[in-house]
């Protein structure tokens, strides 16, 4: 019964580790990665791995797949549709990567560059990622961006009333300052200082002159325009010759 039991639990160990180790692909009914559908097992491609067909993998039409967990080493090469009959001859191929959604235009994928299995540590998976919180972890990214848009758009809008308010505040503290001081010196300008304070009244010095009269001159007056009568001297008025008339 002891043996039994101990081999029971090695049995389970081995299944679980197994199940850890082992790639995963997860399909989706979406084309979003939203709704899970199947995981596909992927087996560990030493040292290359075999071509895969979606389509035959997947037992149900799917609408998008993402890559959920790696086994050691390992890396999903994804190829677009077929150049000739040959499978993977795509010339359009990615490395797929970790929890990132794809749609069905890739038609084949295969596991690559794995470690061989007898290398593999205990712990070789690479950052798995549960099937049931991708859409989860997906919806809390958007989210945490819708929060953060609207946080920031507050703070800009608190950022801008603050200013507004400051703004109308301060103007008329300095306008009435402004008032105050331009009344204050016209105030003190037109402000008559107390007799006792006037500062006594200088004359500009000079000579002192004394009072004289003018001395007295004759008043000369225009001259006459009448003069003594003088009598030219001449000769005695002489007569024109001709006829003597009675």
């Amino acid at each position: 019964m002891a043996l039994r039991g101990v081999t029971a639990v090695t049995l389970s160990l081995c299944s679980i580790n197994l199940h850890v180790t082992a790639s995963t692909i997860s399909t989706f009914s979406d084309d979003e990665c939203q709704k899970s559908l199947q995981s596909l097992p992927g087996s560990n491609g030493y040292p290359d791995g075999l071509c895969t067909n979606f389509r035959q993998q997947a037992s149900a039409q799917y609408g998008s797949f993402m890559v959920v967990q790696l086994d050691y080493g390992c890396a999903v090469t994804l190829y677009g549709a077929n150049t000739d009959s040959d499978p993977c001859s795509a010339v359009v191929l990615d490395i797929a990567s970790l929890g990132t959604c794809y749609n069905t235009s890739w038609q084949y994928y295969s596991i690559d560059g794995c470690t061989m299995p007898s290398l593999v540590p205990t712990t070789s998976a690479v950052n798995p990622l549960p099937t049931s919180d991708t859409g989860r972890s997906s919806n809390s990214t958007n989210l945490g961006a819708i929060v953060g848009g609207v946080v920031g758009g507050v703070a800009f809008v608190a950022a801008i009333i603050a200013g507004a308010v400051f703004s109308l505040w301060l103007r008329p503290r300095r306008k009435g300052k402004h008032v105050a001081e331009a009344a204050a010196a016209a105030e003190a300008a037109f402000t008559v200082p107390p007799a006792g304070d006037k500062p006594p009244v200088e004359e500009v010095p000079g000579h002192h002159h004394q009072p004289q009269e003018l001395s007295g001159n004759y008043v000369v007056e225009a001259p006459s325009p009448y003069y003594d009568q003088h009598e030219l001297v001449g000769s005695d008025p002489a007569e024109l010759p001709g006829q003597h008339y009675p």
